[in-house]
């Protein structure tokens, strides 16, 4: 018999993987097809453009992230019955965290710094591609996804 805390945990890393999954899909999406609306972040905040497009590409990822939250937090609840505020705070946070980690090692480093696929030249971003070249930015990065993982933690925590 396995201990209820490992299944929640295993529950939990299945939903940041899921979550991980789903973001980096509409990440590559919308830089295939729509690479304008990721220019702001590499042009100094100056905008080319309306800047429509990286709105709705946030909306989508804020929608997938709910989406995922809301049958993760949902089946928490239904299996673990007894499982109150904190284990629902821990268990919101490991989600988070799955996905953070997932996102440095595939996207940013994997993706962003080894293999460097074509559509993921932005336009704007040829001044900027060697200080792209240091993992320092991406963990940088990361740390920051921990303290807004711990926020977004309380937040899906006071959905439910």
């Amino acid at each position: 018999m396995m201990d209820v805390s490992q299944d929640l945990i295993d529950l939990c890393s299945i939903y940041g993987l899921v979550l991980a999954g789903a973001l980096t899909l509409v990440y590559l999406f919308s830089l295939k097809f729509n690479p304008e609306a990721w220019t702001a972040e590499f042009t100094n905040g100056k905008k080319k453009g309306d800047g429509r497009g990286q709105l709705y590409v946030s909306i989508i990822m804020a929608l997938t992230t709910l989406l995922v939250f809301y049958y993760a937090d949902k089946e928490i609840l239904n299996t673990f019955i007894d499982a109150g505020q904190p284990a629902l705070f821990l268990a919101n946070g490991i989600i988070f965290i799955v996905y953070n980690l997932t996102d440095l090692l595939l996207v940013d480093y994997l993706l962003q710094l080894r293999i460097r696929p074509e559509f993921m030249d932005v336009p704007g971003q040829e001044n900027q591609y060697k200080m792209r070249t240091h993992l320092s930015i991406f963990v940088r990065n990361f740390v920051y996804g921990g303290v807004l993982a711990f926020v977004a933690s309380i937040l899906a925590t006071a959905m439910f």
